[in-house]
C-alpha cells in the first residue's frame, strides 16, 4: 500500500504501468503527478473501464498478484487459435528482475503459450507466433475469473483453441506426434499424453499430483505411468 510519505518518483517507481485493484476493481495504474512543489502531495491516473479516472485517496488502492500457474486467457469457446495467434491456454511465470514493483505488470510477469515450445522446436510453417504475450487488462480479468472447461469440453475445443488449461496446474496441448492423443503439461512442462479415457504420464514426480487432480476434479480417465520406450 502507497503511504502519504511518498514522493511521486517512488509511487512511480513501485506502481506505475501495473495492473492493481482499486475498490476491488482491476485497474491500470498509469502513474503519478505532483500537485505540490516538494512533490509529496500528487494525484494518480488510473484506467478503469476503458476510462482514465484521477484518484487522490491512495488507500483503496490495492497490489494484484498472482501465482505462476495456467489459465485461459481467451474464451475457449470463441477464439481461433491458428488465426489470432492466441491460443486459450495460457501459463503465466513471474519474473523476479522487477520485484519492486507492488503488483502485477510486464515487467515482473510473463505470458506464454504451453503449445509455443512445441512450435519452436519443430519450426511449424505458423507466421510470427509469439514467444510471449503482452500482459493486458482483459488478461487480468480472465486471470480473476479463473474458470476452466471440463475435461471433455476441453477436448472437444482443443482442435480450435490448440492449448487450453485445464485447471491453474495443467493444460492440455494439441500433438504434433499423434491425432488421437493431446499433450498434458504440469508447471514443470510437458510431462505426459491425454485421450478421452487415459493419462499417459512419462515424468514420474509428476504421478502423485495428476492422480490427486483426477480424483479432486473426478475426470473419468485412467492414470497410467508409462516410460519413453512404450
Amino acid at each position: 500500500m502507497p503511504t502519504y510519505r511518498d514522493t511521486f518518483e517512488d509511487f512511480n517507481l513501485k506502481w506505475q504501468n501495473t495492473y492493481a485493484l482499486y475498490k476491488n476493481q482491476a485497474v491500470f495504474v498509469q502513474g503519478a503527478e505532483p500537485i505540490s512543489e516538494e512533490g509529496n502531495d500528487f494525484e494518480v491516473s488510473v484506467v478503469l473501464n476503458a476510462q482514465k479516472i484521477i484518484i487522490k485517496d491512495l488507500n483503496n488502492l490495492e497490489p494484484l498478484l498472482f501465482n505462476s500457474q495456467y489459465f485461459n486467457g481467451v474464451d475457449w469457446n470463441l477464439n481461433d487459435s491458428l488465426k489470432t495467434k492466441l491460443t486459450s491456454g495460457m501459463l503465466l511465470s513471474r519474473n523476479p528482475r522487477r520485484q519492486n514493483k507492488r503488483s502485477i505488470c510486464g515487467e515482473n510477469t510473463i505470458i506464454t503459450s504451453p503449445i509455443y515450445p512445441i512450435i519452436e522446436k519443430y519450426h511449424f510453417n505458423i507466421i510470427a507466433w509469439p514467444p510471449c504475450y503482452t500482459l493486458n487488462l482483459s488478461m487480468i480479468q480472465q486471470l480473476q475469473k479463473c474458470q476452466f472447461p471440463t475435461y471433455m469440453e476441453a477436448l472437444q475445443a482443443c482442435h480450435k483453441q490448440i492449448s487450453i488449461a485445464l485447471s491453474p496446474n495443467f493444460a492440455i496441448s494439441l500433438s504434433p506426434m499423434s491425432s488421437d492423443r493431446f499433450l498434458l503439461s504440469s508447471l514443470f512442462g510437458f510431462i505426459g499424453e491425454a485421450t478421452y479415457n487415459e493419462f499417459l504420464i512419462y515424468h514420474q514426480g509428476s504421478l502423485q499430483e495428476v492422480n490427486d487432480f483426477v480424483r479432486r476434479e473426478n475426470i473419468p480417465v485412467i492414470v497410467k505411468e508409462v516410460s519413453y520406450a512404450t
